[in-house]
This record gives structure tokens, sequence and C-alpha cells, in this order.
């Protein structure tokens, strides 16, 4: 009977050896598919990194430079020609604020005559509303200043200097009130230097000088200015209405 049992003993583990050999080869299976995975999103991983480290100093390459040609090469007229002088587009030549948009190129670039360059952007019936970034000098110390352009020329094709009549409505607070003034004046666009200049509406010999940047013209930077000594002591931001 022993001998019995001895021996049904070794059949049961010469059948149960195959069984855990096969269970420790599907585990050593998964193990490495497992490793094989981790081993590919590592790569991919990297080459992820890789690509963004490019990107990365290729864009620092773009900026610097942009910023060498912005402090080298993009200098605005007011820094590369002299006085009365507006600069050709991106070419070195200068030439005068007067010769532009007057149907003679002047500029070997041709971009005195330039039909974008030569558009009027502050046309009859345009309103214009600016916010104060700082104020030194008025005596409303207005919040809120419109500007309407109310006469312009019916054409402006070769006129350098456009004629036009304005109102100007300025919106203030004084003791807790709200106050208004509603002003009409003269003015001038000038082609050449993309500048609006309105004379002075009161007594103050105060005018308003409004510079375009040469790329929106849905915007530009007015400054209040004294007539006299061209000093600007406040500064407002337009936008077209």
């Amino acid at each position: 009977m022993k001998t019995i049992l001895l021996v049904c003993a070794l059949v049961a583990f010469a059948a149960a050896v195959p069984a855990q050999l096969s269970v420790s080869n599907a585990m050593a299976a998964r193990v490495d598919a497992q490793a094989w995975r981790v081993d590919r999103l590592t790569k991919q991983y990297q080459a992820i990194s890789d690509a963004a480290d490019a990107a990365l100093n290729s864009a620092k390459e773009a900026g610097d430079a942009a910023n060498h040609l912005l402090k080298y090469h993009l200098k605005g007229s007011d820094e590369w020609c002299s006085s009365n002088m507006a600069r050709c587009g991106q070419s070195a030549q200068c030439i005068s604020h007067l010769a532009f948009c007057d149907g003679v190129n002047d500029c070997k670039n041709h971009f005195d005559e330039q039909p974008d360059r030569c558009v009027l952007p502050v046309s009859v019936n345009t309103t214009w509303i600016g916010y104060p970034a700082y104020d030194h000098c008025t005596q409303r110390k207005p919040y809120e200043m419109i500007i309407s352009i109310t006469s312009a020329p019916a054409s402006s094709v070769h006129k350098v200097d456009q004629l036009l009549k304005v109102q100007v409505d300025l919106f203030s607070m004084r003791g807790g009130l709200k106050q208004s003034a509603s002003l009409v004046g003269d003015a001038y666009y000038c082609k050449g230097k993309q500048t609006l200049v309105i004379a002075p509406p009161e007594d103050d010999r105060l005018e308003i000088v409004g510079e375009f940047d040469g790329v929106y013209t849905d915007r530009f930077t007015g400054f209040i200015r004294r007539e006299m000594s061209g000093d600007k002591c406040a500064e407002f931001r337009f936008f077209k209405q």
C-alpha cells in the first residue's frame, strides 16, 4: 500500500512540474513584453524631449534675430532720418515727408507712393475714442476723449497734408460729478509722417498730435503737446469706433 501511495505522489509531482514551468514561462514572457513597452516609451519620450529642445532653441534663435533686426535694421524715421525727413520703408533712403503721396516716386523702392502707405485713416465721419496713459498738463483731466472727423476733402489723391475739421468731446470728473465739453477746431493729417495734428481748441495752447505706427490704421497714440515748445505732457491711446 505504501508503495502505491509513493508511486501516486511521484506521478502527481511529475505532472505538476510542467505546469509550474509553463506558468513561469508565461510570466517571463509578460515581463519581457512590459520591458519592451517601457523601452519603446522611453525612446518616444526622448524623441519628444529632443524635438522640444530643438524647437525652443530655434525659437530663441529666431527671437535673437528679430531683436537684432529691431535694434539695428528696423529703426524708425526719427532714429534713421534727420528732421522733416522720413524713411523709405526699410530702405536706408530718406526723403522729405512732403514728398510722400504726391504722385511722384521719390523713393527708389516706390515706398512713398504705395496705396496702403497713402491711405487716409482719419476720413470724414470716423470717430476715435481715447483713454489716458498719463496727463500732466490738461486742466480738465479727461478720463475719456472722443475725436470725430466732421469734414475732409472729397478727394485726397496726391495731397500730402489733408485739411480736416474735427470735434473733440472731453469727459471728466470734478467734485464727484461728471462733466463734459465739446470743442471744434481745425486739423490736418500729414501722410509723410502719418500724423494727425489738431490745432489747440482752447486758449491753453495745447495741441493734440496723433501718431500712427505705420502698421495699424485703426488706432494711434495721441499726445497733448505744448504748441510753443513741442513738449509732450499727456498721452492717450485712441481706437477707431
